[in-house]
């Protein structure tokens, strides 16, 4: 049984966008695991961490399948003195002595936590110390030794000779692992709970509402501007109004988009105090409206130069030049014809815009104290929040590819040339 054709286009459209975000989802993911960002774990319980605070808060975050915080206990015999026992790259427990360039070595693949006692003491150790260990779980002695190496990643266990340290066990996911646990989270919208241990999903619906009552008002306003002023550059391309429409957008653009922001909430908010300098505190529609403008004014000149350049491509089109050529009015030749023809272009660059209003703008969210979505992904950018960061990642990825599937659609729609396939 052959599947309709425009089912079988829908179904390939979804596994390509599946496909696409799963993408976006897997390059993060490899980002955060390299640890170009720090560790989640030391963000979130401060510097030096418990060894058993910090296996609980890697058991939350499904990088550990299951932990052990009372494992084994080590004591150091013989002159008083302290070692550290540091997890090496690979399978290797290195055990420093303090005071003394000896490095001990001990490879734990291939053994058990009952097999370690014995393996430890017989480790040669300046001024004849040595470390005693014990079990303290007779049922934990079938465990691989490599879960110390995994309990212990990041940091070191301190042995010292005036009392027992206890050192933990962990089984780690392994990476494949950890990303189809993360993935199927995603997938199923469980972003989980941030690093203050709030919940992901009632933060992000939050702060989307702040986010938006910024950016959609600044969105409609600066494409009504920038369609206007590109109509009107391109009714006489090259013409006066062209030019310095042209000349004021590339003034514009050339200056840093936060040295704008910066000078105008300077002078409308600091120095003639028009508005308030920030916006949320309390929120109000006379608090906004200077981020609105702003967001506006900076978004209209890069939109005006490219709804001017499919205007201007157009009206170049041989039957819009015939029509011209046989005296239509240039008033019916742009209300029937151009901006019809030109309908398609337009809406997919406005339809690719929308997905991004739910961030707002991160640099206005941050100057005037909003605290939306844009100012969230911040602050976890700085903390190296892994919740977050693959939360709001994936939720713009995929409305991202929504959009502009949308956006393809509508443009086919408006086509003539594209409206039979569509039916089909």
């Amino acid at each position: 049984m052959r599947l309709p054709r425009a089912l079988t286009r829908l179904l390939q459209r979804a596994l390509a966008l599946l496909a696409q975000v799963l993408g976006v989802v897997l390059l993060l993911f490899l980002i955060l695991e390299s640890g170009l960002v720090g560790d989640p774990a030391e963000r979130a319980l401060g510097e030096r961490p418990s060894l058993r605070r910090l296996g609980e808060f890697r058991v939350e975050s499904g990088e550990y399948r299951r932990f052990e915080a009372r494992a084994m206990e080590l004591s150091l015999v013989g002159a008083p003195g302290r070692v550290s026992l540091i997890p090496q790259g690979g399978t290797e427990l290195a055990i420093e002595v303090t005071g003394s360039d000896q490095i001990a070595k001990l490879e734990l693949e291939g053994r058990t936590l009952a097999e370690l006692p014995a393996a430890l003491e017989a480790l040669p150790l300046a001024d004849d110390r040595r470390l005693q260990a014990r079990l303290l779980d007779a049922e934990l002695g079938a465990l691989p030794a490599i879960g110390w190496h995994s309990a212990l990643r990041g940091t070191r266990l301190i042995v010292d000779s005036r009392r027992a340290a206890i050192a933990p066990w962990a089984e780690a996911r392994p990476a494949w692992q950890r990303f189809l646990h993360q993935t199927g989270e995603l997938l199923r919208f469980d972003f989980g709970r941030s690093l203050d241990g709030q919940l992901v999903a009632r933060e992000l619906s939050t702060r989307s509402l702040r986010s938006l009552a910024l950016a959609l008002p600044a969105l409609l306003l600066g494409t009504l501007l920038a369609l206007g002023a590109a109509v009107l550059a391109a009714r006489r391309p090259g013409g006066r109004i062209d030019r310095n429409l042209g000349r004021s957008a590339m003034l514009v653009i050339a200056v840093s988009g936060v040295s704008w922001v910066l000078l105008l909430r300077g002078l409308f908010a600091a120095h003639w105090s028009w508005f308030p300098v920030t916006a949320w505190d309390p929120p109000s529609l006379h608090a906004l409206l200077l981020p609105i403008l702003i967001w506006a004014f900076l978004a209209t000149w890069p939109d005006f130069q490219v709804y001017r350049q499919i205007l201007v491509g157009a009206s170049r089109a041989p039957h819009l030049q015939a029509a011209r050529a046989r005296g239509l009015d240039n008033g019916v030749l742009w209300r029937r014809h151009l901006l019809q023809a030109s309908s398609a272009a337009l809406l997919a660059h406005f339809v690719l815009a929308l997905p991004f209003l739910v961030l707002g703008s991160l640099i206005l969210e941050q100057v005037f104290v909003v605290p939306g979505l844009g100012a969230y992904l911040v602050d976890a950018a700085r903390h190296a929040d892994a919740a977050v960061l693959r939360a709001t990642t994936f939720l713009v990825t995929l409305l991202y590819l929504l959009f502009q599937e949308l956006g393809d659609l509508g443009s086919r729609w408006l086509d003539p040339r594209f409206r039979g396939e569509l039916r089909s």
